[in-house]
């Protein structure tokens, strides 16, 4: 796999700024209607230890299934980071080699529905949560951007900084009972604090400050 270091965009949002998520009208027969997930309650819960092995669980039933196959497939999110409390969901980032070659329909056989949004560059498939599994996020993204995602620096830092991990967690606390029933308003509080871990994790990298939420 060839990875490149481009990146998109260098500024970043006021917090008093709305969150700019304009849908895109892309639809597909085995799509998620939008509808259908704005309602759920903001719920954190206490770290799981198992949350580790969901997702190589996941990544295994992935990686050895699909054709074309996926280049690599990461946990990202809270779930990937130890010790620290989350949303149950576990989040997942893949890489292909371009975008078109994704086969919608393999992924529908493993319950995975396409959920359209106008976030650039990539694809979001949602596995809705069963009695014995928790809900997954699978993000698609080209080869090319894989070293320049920010949602892997992210997770890397707070891995490798416990103590800005354990002050995310208690901001995530704090806003989850202050915006329970209002997930989008949840989502904006956070902005300043994952921008600002995000920046310094990109400053480490050499790269330059980037809008945490893509528009």
């Amino acid at each position: 796999m060839s990875l490149n270091l481009s990146h998109l965009g260098t500024s970043a949002p006021h917090p008093n700024q709305p969150l700019r998520r304009p849908r895109s009208g892309i639809t597909s027969p085995l799509s998620i209607p939008e509808a259908a997930l704005s309602d759920r309650l903001t719920s954190i819960t206490a770290a799981d230890p198992a949350w580790p092995a969901l997702f190589a669980v996941e990544q295994a039933r992935l990686m050895a299934a699909l054709s074309p196959p996926l280049l690599v497939l990461e946990h990202v999110g809270s779930t990937a980071v130890p010790g620290l409390d989350a949303k149950p969901v576990i989040d997942m980032m893949a890489a292909v080699d371009t975008l078109p070659q994704v086969d919608f329909t393999a992924l529908a056989r493993f319950d995975y529905a396409f959920f359209p949004t106008d976030m650039p560059g990539r694809l979001l498939f949602i596995r809705p949560p069963t009695a014995t599994t928790l809900r997954h996020h699978l993000h698609i993204v080209e080869a090319r951007t894989w070293e320049t995602r920010k949602e892997r620096h992210f997770r890397d830092h707070l891995r490798q900084n416990p103590a800005d991990a354990q002050a995310y967690g208690a901001e995530k606390r704090t806003l989850a009972a202050l915006y329970q029933a209002d997930r989008p308003a949840y989502t904006k509080a956070k902005t300043a604090i994952i921008q600002s871990i995000t920046d310094r994790a990109r400053a480490a990298r050499g790269l330059p400050p980037e809008e945490v939420w893509e528009a």
